[in-house]
């Protein structure tokens, strides 16, 4: 009967540790984290699809981005990413805008990273919705980036 007992705490010890060794009892991320944020920091240019005016620019600094716009609109604030969600999310805090009735809004997006190619799609800053897919515009916007 010993022997039984000692095998038994044995496997589970080991188990245990297999366990917290593998990290598989590391502290979630949560929203405002990402896998890898260095992944996204740098410039972004690419198009809005379904607008010929331009380029846009993105430009994110830890958790900062500046928004560059064809029309010389202009956005500035803070990103919130998550990247555990699927598809990944990023929310953008708008805190300088050259819309002012954007100033203090939040513009709910999602995101995928293919090496250097963003594709970003993000709802009108304001809206309580978050775009589901990549598929269609919406009442938000879609853009194709290239990382610079």
């Amino acid at each position: 009967m010993k022997k039984k007992s000692t095998n038994a705490l044995f496997i589970s010890s080991m188990l245990l540790l297999l366990f917290f060794s593998c990290g598989c009892a590391k502290k979630s991320q949560g929203p405002g984290t990402v896998d890898d944020p260095a992944k996204l920091e740098g410039t972004w240019i690419g198009s809005e699809i379904g607008d010929s005016q331009g380029d846009w620019t993105f430009t994110f600094s830890g958790n900062h981005v500046n928004v560059n716009c064809p029309t010389q609109e202009s956005y500035a604030g803070t990103v919130q990413v998550n990247g555990r969600a699927d598809p990944k999310q990023a929310d953008f805090i708008i805190e300088e805008c050259s819309v002012q009735k954007y100033v203090g809004k939040t513009s709910l997006g999602i995101y995928e990273l293919q090496e250097k190619k963003l594709a970003l799609a993000a709802s009108e800053p304001g809206a309580s919705t978050r775009p589901a897919s990549f598929q269609e515009k919406g009442d938000g916007h879609l853009w194709i980036l290239k990382k610079k």
